[in-house]
Protein backbone atom coordinates (compact mmCIF):
# COMPACT_ATOMS: atom_id res chain seq x y z
CA UNK A 1 0.00 0.00 0.00
CA UNK A 2 1.33 3.34 -0.80
CA UNK A 3 -0.28 5.32 2.08
CA UNK A 4 -1.83 4.22 5.51
CA UNK A 5 -5.45 4.82 4.14
CA UNK A 6 -7.27 1.90 3.01
CA UNK A 7 -10.73 0.94 2.36
CA UNK A 8 -12.79 -2.49 2.86
CA UNK A 9 -15.04 -4.20 0.02
CA UNK A 10 -17.64 -6.78 0.63
CA UNK A 11 -19.25 -9.08 -2.25
CA UNK A 12 -22.54 -9.91 -0.67
CA UNK A 13 -23.08 -13.85 -0.71
CA UNK A 14 -26.82 -14.45 -2.50
CA UNK A 15 -29.04 -17.60 -2.05
CA UNK A 16 -30.90 -18.52 -5.16
CA UNK A 17 -32.73 -22.15 -4.85
CA UNK A 18 -30.73 -23.74 -1.92
CA UNK A 19 -27.60 -22.84 -3.36
CA UNK A 20 -25.27 -19.89 -2.42
CA UNK A 21 -23.08 -17.41 -4.78
CA UNK A 22 -21.37 -14.16 -4.68
CA UNK A 23 -22.80 -11.99 -6.85
CA UNK A 24 -21.20 -8.96 -8.21
CA UNK A 25 -22.03 -6.42 -10.64
CA UNK A 26 -19.61 -6.09 -13.55
CA UNK A 27 -19.08 -1.88 -12.63
CA UNK A 28 -18.27 -2.83 -8.66
CA UNK A 29 -15.87 -5.54 -10.34
CA UNK A 30 -14.22 -3.12 -12.40
CA UNK A 31 -13.80 -0.40 -9.73
CA UNK A 32 -12.71 -2.84 -7.19
CA UNK A 33 -9.68 -4.31 -10.06
CA UNK A 34 -9.00 -0.32 -10.79
CA UNK A 35 -8.26 0.20 -7.16
CA UNK A 36 -7.07 -3.05 -5.72
CA UNK A 37 -3.88 -1.46 -4.95
CA UNK A 38 -5.87 0.36 -1.68
CA UNK A 39 -8.48 -2.25 -1.00
CA UNK A 40 -7.79 -3.98 2.13
CA UNK A 41 -8.64 -7.59 2.77
CA UNK A 42 -8.97 -7.06 6.35
CA UNK A 43 -8.47 -4.37 8.97
CA UNK A 44 -4.89 -2.89 9.43
CA UNK A 45 -3.12 -4.16 12.32
CA UNK A 46 -1.45 -0.80 13.94
CA UNK A 47 -2.93 2.37 14.10
CA UNK A 48 -3.03 5.28 11.33
CA UNK A 49 0.09 7.60 12.37
CA UNK A 50 -0.03 10.50 14.29
CA UNK A 51 -1.28 13.59 12.12
CA UNK A 52 -0.10 17.14 11.83
CA UNK A 53 -1.94 18.87 14.68
CA UNK A 54 -3.30 16.92 17.62
CA UNK A 55 -6.66 17.65 19.18
CA UNK A 56 -8.04 17.57 23.18
CA UNK A 57 -11.09 18.38 24.86
CA UNK A 58 -10.21 20.42 27.78
CA UNK A 59 -12.25 20.44 30.38
CA UNK A 60 -13.54 23.51 32.40
CA UNK A 61 -12.11 23.68 36.41
CA UNK A 62 -14.15 20.98 38.44
CA UNK A 63 -16.17 19.75 35.72
CA UNK A 64 -16.67 15.56 36.43
CA UNK A 65 -16.11 13.38 33.32
CA UNK A 66 -19.61 11.69 31.90
CA UNK A 67 -20.34 8.46 33.13
CA UNK A 68 -22.73 6.09 32.16
CA UNK A 69 -23.67 2.68 33.85
CA UNK A 70 -23.35 -0.03 31.62
CA UNK A 71 -26.38 -1.74 29.54
CA UNK A 72 -27.60 -5.12 30.13
CA UNK A 73 -26.71 -7.70 27.55
CA UNK A 74 -28.24 -10.63 26.54
CA UNK A 75 -26.34 -13.81 26.41
CA UNK A 76 -26.07 -13.67 22.62
CA UNK A 77 -25.13 -10.44 22.74
CA UNK A 78 -22.22 -10.43 25.49
CA UNK A 79 -20.77 -13.17 23.64
CA UNK A 80 -20.71 -11.32 20.99
CA UNK A 81 -18.96 -8.33 22.35
CA UNK A 82 -16.79 -10.27 24.11
CA UNK A 83 -15.12 -11.45 20.38
CA UNK A 84 -15.25 -8.25 18.53
CA UNK A 85 -13.13 -6.64 21.32
CA UNK A 86 -10.93 -9.65 21.42
CA UNK A 87 -10.49 -8.95 17.58
CA UNK A 88 -10.12 -5.54 17.70
CA UNK A 89 -6.84 -6.08 20.67
CA UNK A 90 -5.17 -8.63 19.11
CA UNK A 91 -5.41 -6.13 15.83
CA UNK A 92 -3.68 -3.33 18.20
CA UNK A 93 -6.31 -1.08 16.87
CA UNK A 94 -8.05 -0.88 21.18
CA UNK A 95 -6.34 -1.37 24.13
CA UNK A 96 -7.54 -1.53 27.93
CA UNK A 97 -8.70 1.81 29.74
CA UNK A 98 -8.73 3.29 32.89
CA UNK A 99 -10.22 6.32 31.94
CA UNK A 100 -13.09 7.97 33.97
CA UNK A 101 -15.58 8.68 31.14
CA UNK A 102 -17.46 6.21 29.74
CA UNK A 103 -20.20 5.12 27.27
CA UNK A 104 -22.33 2.61 27.42
CA UNK A 105 -22.12 -0.49 24.26
CA UNK A 106 -25.15 -1.07 22.41
CA UNK A 107 -25.96 -3.52 19.36
CA UNK A 108 -27.90 -3.19 16.09
CA UNK A 109 -28.86 -5.93 14.21
CA UNK A 110 -27.05 -6.08 10.46
CA UNK A 111 -29.03 -7.49 8.13
CA UNK A 112 -27.41 -10.83 7.65
CA UNK A 113 -28.50 -11.32 11.30
CA UNK A 114 -25.15 -10.78 12.94
CA UNK A 115 -24.63 -7.64 15.59
CA UNK A 116 -22.78 -4.17 15.05
CA UNK A 117 -21.63 -2.69 18.05
CA UNK A 118 -21.89 0.71 18.97
CA UNK A 119 -20.64 3.05 21.22
CA UNK A 120 -24.01 5.40 22.77
CA UNK A 121 -22.49 8.91 23.53
CA UNK A 122 -25.55 10.57 23.84
CA UNK A 123 -25.05 10.94 27.34
CA UNK A 124 -21.87 13.06 26.49
CA UNK A 125 -24.54 15.53 25.13
CA UNK A 126 -27.26 15.55 28.18
CA UNK A 127 -27.67 18.16 30.20
CA UNK A 128 -28.78 17.77 33.70
CA UNK A 129 -31.94 15.84 34.12
CA UNK A 130 -33.95 17.44 37.45
CA UNK A 131 -32.94 20.33 39.40
CA UNK A 132 -32.46 18.49 42.19
CA UNK A 133 -29.35 17.12 41.08
CA UNK A 134 -27.71 20.63 41.30
CA UNK A 135 -24.93 21.33 43.68
CA UNK A 136 -26.18 23.03 46.53
CA UNK A 137 -29.97 23.11 45.51
CA UNK A 138 -32.33 23.12 48.48
CA UNK A 139 -35.26 20.94 48.97
CA UNK A 140 -38.02 19.62 51.40
CA UNK A 141 -38.27 16.32 52.46
CA UNK A 142 -41.68 15.61 53.79
CA UNK A 143 -44.06 12.75 55.22
CA UNK A 144 -45.25 11.88 52.07
CA UNK A 145 -41.99 10.64 50.50
CA UNK A 146 -41.00 9.01 53.29
CA UNK A 147 -44.12 6.96 53.22
CA UNK A 148 -43.51 6.40 49.61
CA UNK A 149 -40.06 4.87 50.74
CA UNK A 150 -41.67 2.96 52.58
CA UNK A 151 -44.32 1.40 50.96
CA UNK A 152 -41.24 0.45 48.05
CA UNK A 153 -39.35 -1.09 51.22
CA UNK A 154 -42.80 -3.18 52.03
CA UNK A 155 -43.49 -4.27 48.83
CA UNK A 156 -39.89 -5.39 48.52
CA UNK A 157 -39.74 -7.65 51.36
CA UNK A 158 -43.51 -9.15 51.22
CA UNK A 159 -43.06 -10.24 47.54
CA UNK A 160 -42.79 -13.83 46.57
CA UNK A 161 -38.81 -14.91 46.65
CA UNK A 162 -37.51 -14.29 43.10
CA UNK A 163 -35.05 -16.93 41.44
CA UNK A 164 -31.97 -15.64 39.27
CA UNK A 165 -32.64 -16.72 35.66
CA UNK A 166 -30.69 -19.25 33.66
CA UNK A 167 -29.63 -18.45 30.84
CA UNK A 168 -29.23 -21.82 28.91
CA UNK A 169 -33.48 -22.34 29.43
CA UNK A 170 -35.91 -20.57 28.21
CA UNK A 171 -38.39 -18.42 29.84
CA UNK A 172 -42.58 -18.01 30.14
CA UNK A 173 -44.39 -14.85 30.14
CA UNK A 174 -47.62 -13.98 31.44
CA UNK A 175 -48.97 -11.13 30.85
CA UNK A 176 -52.31 -8.87 31.33
CA UNK A 177 -53.98 -5.58 30.90
CA UNK A 178 -56.71 -3.16 32.61
CA UNK A 179 -58.07 -0.31 31.33
CA UNK A 180 -55.56 1.78 33.11
CA UNK A 181 -52.51 -0.35 33.62
CA UNK A 182 -50.58 -3.53 32.39
CA UNK A 183 -48.62 -5.71 34.18
CA UNK A 184 -46.52 -8.77 33.36
CA UNK A 185 -44.40 -11.78 35.67
CA UNK A 186 -41.29 -13.18 33.63
CA UNK A 187 -40.86 -17.15 35.20
CA UNK A 188 -38.60 -19.98 34.38
CA UNK A 189 -38.89 -23.84 35.40
CA UNK A 190 -35.67 -24.63 36.96
CA UNK A 191 -36.72 -28.17 38.32
CA UNK A 192 -39.28 -26.88 40.66
CA UNK A 193 -41.99 -25.47 37.93
CA UNK A 194 -42.31 -22.12 37.09
CA UNK A 195 -40.54 -19.69 39.39
CA UNK A 196 -40.70 -16.01 39.41
CA UNK A 197 -37.73 -13.98 37.66
CA UNK A 198 -39.24 -10.71 37.78
CA UNK A 199 -42.66 -8.61 37.66
CA UNK A 200 -43.35 -5.32 36.05
CA UNK A 201 -46.33 -2.94 36.21
CA UNK A 202 -47.15 0.19 33.75
CA UNK A 203 -49.36 2.95 34.02
CA UNK A 204 -50.93 3.93 30.21
CA UNK A 205 -51.25 7.35 29.18
CA UNK A 206 -52.74 9.26 26.88
CA UNK A 207 -53.68 7.62 23.42
CA UNK A 208 -53.07 4.11 25.12
CA UNK A 209 -55.92 4.18 27.43
CA UNK A 210 -57.97 4.94 24.32
CA UNK A 211 -56.51 1.25 22.80
CA UNK A 212 -59.24 -1.03 22.45
CA UNK A 213 -58.58 -4.22 24.76
CA UNK A 214 -56.87 -6.40 22.18
CA UNK A 215 -54.54 -4.28 21.50
CA UNK A 216 -53.89 -3.29 25.53
CA UNK A 217 -52.96 -6.86 25.95
CA UNK A 218 -51.07 -6.84 23.48
CA UNK A 219 -49.27 -3.45 24.38
CA UNK A 220 -48.38 -5.59 27.74
CA UNK A 221 -46.56 -8.18 26.04
CA UNK A 222 -44.26 -5.33 24.09
CA UNK A 223 -43.82 -3.89 27.31
CA UNK A 224 -42.68 -7.18 28.79
CA UNK A 225 -40.59 -7.94 25.71
CA UNK A 226 -38.61 -4.66 26.23
CA UNK A 227 -38.02 -4.43 29.77
CA UNK A 228 -36.11 -8.24 29.58
CA UNK A 229 -34.98 -7.70 26.27
CA UNK A 230 -31.37 -8.75 28.26
CA UNK A 231 -32.80 -11.88 29.10
CA UNK A 232 -35.32 -12.87 26.21
CA UNK A 233 -32.75 -12.45 23.46
CA UNK A 234 -31.62 -15.79 21.72
CA UNK A 235 -34.02 -17.88 24.10
CA UNK A 236 -37.37 -19.30 23.10
CA UNK A 237 -40.12 -17.73 25.06
CA UNK A 238 -43.41 -18.72 25.86
CA UNK A 239 -46.10 -16.10 26.43
CA UNK A 240 -49.09 -16.75 28.32
CA UNK A 241 -52.63 -14.74 27.70
CA UNK A 242 -56.04 -14.34 28.68
CA UNK A 243 -56.97 -12.79 25.54
CA UNK A 244 -57.61 -15.68 22.84
CA UNK A 245 -57.13 -13.50 19.51
CA UNK A 246 -53.41 -12.84 20.32
CA UNK A 247 -52.86 -16.18 19.65
CA UNK A 248 -53.28 -14.99 16.07
CA UNK A 249 -51.43 -11.69 16.72
CA UNK A 250 -48.88 -13.14 13.63
CA UNK A 251 -51.05 -14.39 11.35
CA UNK A 252 -54.20 -12.04 11.18
CA UNK A 253 -54.59 -10.89 8.02
CA UNK A 254 -55.65 -6.69 8.72
CA UNK A 255 -53.42 -5.54 10.84
CA UNK A 256 -53.16 -1.95 12.11
CA UNK A 257 -49.79 0.14 11.73
CA UNK A 258 -49.81 0.42 15.24
CA UNK A 259 -49.66 -3.56 15.53
CA UNK A 260 -47.13 -4.14 12.67
CA UNK A 261 -44.69 -2.11 14.72
CA UNK A 262 -45.03 -4.28 17.66
CA UNK A 263 -45.02 -7.48 15.21
CA UNK A 264 -41.73 -6.17 13.72
CA UNK A 265 -40.39 -5.32 17.23
CA UNK A 266 -41.00 -8.72 18.49
CA UNK A 267 -40.28 -10.72 15.40
CA UNK A 268 -36.93 -8.87 14.61
CA UNK A 269 -35.05 -9.51 17.60
CA UNK A 270 -37.15 -12.90 19.62
CA UNK A 271 -38.52 -16.24 19.02
CA UNK A 272 -41.57 -16.12 21.16
CA UNK A 273 -44.99 -18.61 21.08
CA UNK A 274 -48.06 -17.02 22.08
CA UNK A 275 -50.35 -19.82 23.94
CA UNK A 276 -53.93 -18.80 25.40
CA UNK A 277 -54.21 -19.34 29.35
CA UNK A 278 -57.82 -18.43 31.12
CA UNK A 279 -58.38 -15.62 32.95
CA UNK A 280 -58.18 -16.72 36.14
CA UNK A 281 -54.94 -18.78 36.28
CA UNK A 282 -53.27 -15.80 34.46
CA UNK A 283 -54.55 -13.20 36.61
CA UNK A 284 -53.28 -15.10 40.06
CA UNK A 285 -49.99 -15.63 38.73
CA UNK A 286 -50.39 -11.60 38.27
CA UNK A 287 -51.74 -10.73 41.83
CA UNK A 288 -49.55 -13.04 43.50
CA UNK A 289 -46.17 -10.34 42.69
CA UNK A 290 -48.56 -7.41 42.74
CA UNK A 291 -50.76 -6.76 44.65
CA UNK A 292 -48.79 -5.14 47.07
CA UNK A 293 -47.92 -2.36 44.92
CA UNK A 294 -50.33 0.17 45.48
CA UNK A 295 -50.29 1.13 41.66
CA UNK A 296 -53.01 -0.50 40.04
CA UNK A 297 -55.87 -3.15 40.36
CA UNK A 298 -56.84 -5.61 37.87
CA UNK A 299 -60.04 -6.28 37.46
CA UNK A 300 -61.36 -9.88 37.85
Amino acid sequence: MRTNTGFLAIATEVENDGEKSLRTSRKIKDLLKEFQDILLDDLPNELPPYRTHQHEIVEEPGSKPTFRALYRLSPTELTDMKKQIEYLQAKGLIRPSTSPCTAPVLFTPKPDGSLRMCIDYRALNKKPLMNLLKKNMPYKWESKHQEAVEQLKQAFTTAPVLILPDPERDYVIEADASDQAVGAVLMQDQGNGLQPIAYLSKKLHGAELNYPIHDKEAVAIVIAFKAWRCYLEGRRTTVYTDHCSLKYLKTQPNLSRRQVRWIDFLETHFHYDIVYKPTTKTKQTLLAGLRTLPLFKLKG
